[in-house]
């Protein structure tokens, strides 16, 4: 009886070892499993933070392919007054070389455009986007645009030793004479901020106007 007493109890023994050999092993499990979905929790944020902005980005100043190149309220071939009809806040004014200029600003980015006549009419042939991206990586925006224009035909970088900023300019040819062209520049020391600036210009219709002028000035028709 008593062989069988300590039997009984060294099999208790084992059974409670046992078992709270399990429950810590159940404890570190979940412990490791809640350490697991917190690292996958922070880095889904920060992927979310990043594509967000790079998103917003491309919906404020992009349109589908199937539109005229567009950079927020200005559209490439548009006149200054439907410009002044949807921002009558646009500031206009004079170039030195006589180019009549629309700009707005709309929270940290500038849009200007560049306008001139051909007829009685005068159209939008240049447009430019300026903003200050902070999280968002020159990597991104490129892939962005190359999602929707395809490759870069060139590209060239470079370091300013003055001003320590590395400097990058892309440049696409789009469909009906339009080159779009981006510049990037990002302080070398600091990759958490990235200056944008985006130029679209419509090739033919500049050199149409620009041929306009120059008739006119042969002429000798054209008053300042």
């Amino acid at each position: 009886m008593l062989g069988t007493q300590a039997n009984s109890e060294e099999k208790f023994l084992i059974s409670n070892e046992d078992r709270k050999n399990a429950d810590t092993s159940a404890l570190m499990a979940l412990c490791l499993f809640s350490i697991i979905m917190l690292a996958t929790y922070l880095m889904v944020l920060n992927s979310t933070t990043v594509t967000n902005e790079v998103t917003t980005f491309f919906t404020e100043i992009s349109k589908t392919k199937n539109q005229r190149f567009q950079l927020g309220e200005i559209k490439l071939g548009s006149s200054l007054v439907s410009l002044k009809k949807s921002r009558p806040d646009s500031v206009v004014g004079v170039t030195a070389s006589g180019q009549v200029t629309a700009a707005y600003k709309e929270g940290s980015a500038i849009y200007t455009a560049w306008y001139g006549e051909e007829g009685p009419k005068d159209f939008s042939y240049r447009m430019r986007y300026d903003n200050t991206f902070s999280d968002t990586d020159e990597d991104a925006i490129i892939y962005e645009i190359s999602e929707r224009h395809g490759s870069p035909s060139t590209n060239s970088c470079n370091a300013r030793i003055t001003d320590g900023v590395r400097a990058c300019k892309f440049t696409w040819w789009l469909s009906d004479g339009v080159r779009l062209e981006v510049v990037t520049r990002t302080p070398i020391k600091s990759n958490n901020k990235i200056n944008l600036t985006i130029i679209a210009t419509d090739t033919r219709l500049k050199s149409r106007i620009q041929r306009g002028v120059e008739g006119l000035l042969i002429k000798g028709g054209l008053i300042r």
